[in-house]
């Protein structure tokens, strides 16, 4: 069976690559640390030619991805298997960040044999390993994960064993082990930078793993931030390579992208394609970097979630757009809600990104964990009508809701297919 998949899927490294940093571009360097490119790697792990080049990095200040890497054939996919954990394996593949999305979504959807999505949840909120309280456990459980399976979602997050990542896919987790159905299986996909998967080396395999065999690493004092293992809850991975080790958000430019190319795909309740599927960013939280990711969403007319109470980000913005009416000016407001929260050097900027979301405030939804957890489903739902570029007839955000309740998996083929050898297309 391994070497059927092997064959079958022989033509991956042919469409998707990775990246390798092409340039030693020196980082300042630490007391009594080896020499360190600003890639997150040392010199002794670059290609001869990153290193013999001289000239070139003694004339660059600044590494940067586009310029500084070279795209090869992947070197990571298949399938993984979480030792030590009772799940069937999930489908995994190192790609460049710059990879087409139409052709991951096609990956996944007619090699990966995933059916496509008639709702894709995207949860961002920080990879960092922070404790969530009580309800919101309950929420992402009893309400986001029970509204995926119903609804027939994809679930994104990070895809790391940290942060919101872990809490989504403890959620799926236990919504598993609770059902007895197989219908109760939700998707949940993890898009990851490469530079901060932990034990790396157990996925790679130029022909492919089928499967790899994944080792979580044991926690121990001296572990950092800059490798974290995947969560085993996820049914699928795409480990984004940007050229960087250890550096957070490698991840961020793809699944944007991903979610903007989803949010075209139309699926449709009787085979017409009908309904564009419908595409939600969900914040939980987040550092200040979340403020640019909100503004990406709606400025790209995709609907956003807020989660009230979570802290950070989702709660700056729900104050904002609690204690404002449209047209008023909100920036005095927004440095007064970021004081004590965010670096003091960035306020003015942040302001800025706040007043930009708050043109756009139709598309932003706020839920609060006092609205019960048996409410999430209703807001999710009716936070997604927003999402339509132009106001749909009551007619019309009946056929969609009545779409995502009661009509999950049903869908039309994909516009554009992914185009490769047609032995290629199947890894059964």
């Amino acid at each position: 069976m391994t070497s059927i998949k092997r064959q079958d899927q022989a033509w991956i490294p042919k469409l998707f690559k990775k990246k390798t940093c092409t340039s030693f571009v020196e980082a300042p360097p630490a007391p009594g640390a080896p020499s360190m490119c600003q890639c997150g790697n040392p010199r002794d792990k670059h290609v001869s030619v990153a290193v013999e080049d001289a000239f070139g990095a003694s004339i660059v200040s600044k590494w940067d991805s586009a310029q500084h890497t070279t795209e090869q054939p992947t070197d990571a996919y298949g399938e993984v298997e979480f030792m030590g954990t009772w799940g069937k394996p999930s489908k995994f593949i190192r790609v460049s960040d710059s990879t087409d999305p139409a052709a991951a979504y096609s990956l996944v959807t007619c090699c990966w044999k995933i059916p496509p999505p008639n709702l894709v949840v995207s949860v961002v909120g920080g990879d960092s390993d922070i404790a969530i309280r009580t309800q919101l456990k309950d929420m992402l459980r009893k309400g986001l994960v029970k509204a995926a399976q119903s609804t027939g979602a994809w679930i994104m997050t990070g895809g790391l064993q940290a942060g919101i990542g872990r809490y989504v896919g403890e959620a799926v987790r236990d919504h598993a082990t609770a059902s007895t159905s197989p219908s109760a299986r939700v998707v949940a996909m993890g898009i990851a930078p490469w530079g901060m998967v932990a034990n790396q080396d157990q996925l790679i395999n130029p022909k492919g793993s089928f499967p790899a065999r994944y080792v979580r690493p044991l926690p121990t004092p001296e572990a950092t931030c800059t490798a974290l293992p995947l969560d085993s809850n996820h049914s699928a991975f795409f480990l984004v390579d940007n050229g960087t080790h250890g550096h957070p958000g490698g991840q961020n430019r793809f699944r944007t992208r991903l979610e903007g190319h989803i949010a075209q795909q139309c699926v449709g309740t009787s085979g017409q394609g009908s309904i564009q599927i419908p595409v939600l960013v969900m914040l939980i939280g987040g550092d200040a970097s979340m403020f640019t990711r909100v503004l990406e969403a709606v400025q790209a007319s995709i609907p956003c979630l807020l989660v009230g109470g979570s802290g950070g980000v989702a709660d700056c913005l729900a104050q904002v757009l609690a204690e404002t009416q449209p047209g008023e000016p909100v920036r005095a407001l927004a440095q007064e809600k970021m004081q004590d929260r965010f670096p003091p050097n960035d306020l003015l900027h942040l302001a800025e990104q706040v007043e930009n979301i708050m043109a756009l405030r139709d598309l932003v939804t706020v839920y609060s964990d006092e609205e019960g957890v048996d409410e999430f489903e209703t807001i999710l739902l009716k936070a997604l009508v927003k999402g339509e570029t132009t106001p749909l007839p009551d007619s019309q955000q009946d056929l969609l809701l009545g779409h995502l309740v009661l009509g999950p998996r049903q869908h039309v083929p994909l516009p554009t297919p992914l185009q490769v050898p047609s032995e290629g297309l199947s890894s059964e």
